[in-house]
């Protein structure tokens, strides 16, 4: 599955399944913290 997540500053893309550390560089380049108190929330999906 391919994932594109879209903030007020960037647009980042990742395929799932993916690694740990995949999943902490994309929280980086979004400048969102990799913990359990993250909350990401999915605005729209498209084709």
């Amino acid at each position: 599955m391919n994932i594109r997540i879209k903030t007020q500053n960037s647009t980042t893309g990742f395929t799932i399944p993916c690694t740990e550390k995949q999943i902490d560089k994309l929280c980086e380049v979004l400048g969102i913290p990799n913990n359990s108190q993250t909350v990401v929330t999915v605005d729209s999906v498209y084709g």
